[in-house]
C-alpha cells in the first residue's frame, strides 16, 4: 500500500478478456519504491505549510499552495528503481 514516504511508483494493467458472464477482467500491478511496513503510518497530518521551512520531511522541499512539495529527482534505471525485483528482468 501507498504512504507518505512513497515517492515512485509504476502501474501496468493488462485486459485479460470476459469471464462467464461477459464482464471484461483486468489485472493490475502497481511497485512502490517504499511499500507499507508494520508499524509505519499511512501519512502525516498537520498545518498546510506556509514558506518551504516548513517542510522538513524532505531535503530542499519548498511549499506550494499550502502543501510541501519534493524536488524532482533524475530519472534511474528500471534496475535502480527496482532493485529487488532485477533478477526477473
Amino acid at each position: 500500500m501507498i504512504n507518505s514516504a512513497t515517492t515512485q511508483i509504476g502501474c501496468s494493467y493488462k485486459v485479460c478478456g470476459t469471464d462467464r458472464d461477459s464482464q471484461r477482467k483486468m489485472e493490475i500491478l502497481c511497485l512502490y519504491d517504499d511499500g507499507l511496513h508494520d508499524n509505519k503510518i499511512l501519512y502525516d497530518t498537520g498545518r498546510a505549510c506556509t514558506r518551504a521551512e516548513d517542510c522538513t520531511t524532505y531535503r530542499d522541499s519548498k511549499c506550494e499552495d499550502g502543501l510541501c512539495v519534493k524536488p524532482k529527482e533524475a530519472p534511474g534505471t528500471l534496475r535502480s528503481i527496482i532493485p529487488h525485483f532485477s533478477a526477473v528482468l
